[in-house]
């Protein structure tokens, strides 16, 4: 009896974390949603996709925190999007840490990139959303053995010299241009949103296959 009210426990949080994430993003308004983004197409030249193929017909540009949990609850749509469209949707995932307010956000954001210096991407990025909470006490580098990263060694250094930060910087730099402030916020046919749902993905797929 006592396993079964954990289980239930569990399934009835996770019910509550996807209602707060929906709630968030169908009653969140702000001043920015819907804006234009001009020429938001440069953001996308020459950048390997984060999900699915440079080749896809329908892009998403994600600014996201790794300690942010509605980073967390909005991958797992974007990966089933991904898949549900497979060869026609290709998101691509600029970092914005907000270390005001998410004090480890950077120090993952140097992980995930020193990851994705030795081709591990999605995988090392799918863990950091799901062990955010452990964000204070995480063996980054047992993450990246767990993603697949082979060359231990050199990501404990990448880790320790922090590589990746003038990328990271780069990374901050436009989002403040496109004066981007919130995470997670996309930009999906060249206007900003900072909430996504399946529906609202489904229906912004839609209106973008209308307009060829």
């Amino acid at each position: 009896m006592t396993a079964l009210l954990a289980i239930w426990v569990i399934v009835l949080a996770g019910f509550k974390a996807r209602d707060l994430y929906r709630t968030r993003v169908s009653t969140y308004k702000s001043n920015e949603t819907g804006r234009n983004i001009p020429d938001w197409k440069r953001l996308v030249v020459g950048r390997i996709p984060d999900l699915g193929s440079s080749s896809a017909s329908f892009p998403i540009i994600e600014f996201s925190d790794y300690q942010c949990p509605y980073c967390g609850m909005a991958d797992p749509v974007l990966v089933n999007f991904v898949s549900h469209h497979h060869g026609d949707v290709v998101v691509y995932r600029y970092d914005m840490p907000l270390q005001n307010i998410h004090p480890h956000a950077y120090v993952a954001s140097i992980a995930a990139n020193c990851a994705e210096l030795q081709g591990i991407r999605e995988p090392y990025q799918s863990l950091l959303f799901q062990h955010q909470k452990e964000f204070a006490s995480l063996d980054w580098t047992a993450l990246a053995r767990q993603s697949g990263v082979s060359d231990i060694p050199a990501f404990a250094r990448c880790l320790h010299d922090e590589t990746p930060r003038e990328y990271i910087q780069k990374e901050l730099e436009t989002s403040r241009s496109l004066n981007i402030t919130s995470t997670p916020s996309f930009i999906i046919n060249g206007k900003l949103t900072e909430g996504i749902s399946e529906d609202r993905l489904e229906a912004l797929y839609r209106d973008a296959h209308r307009n060829l």
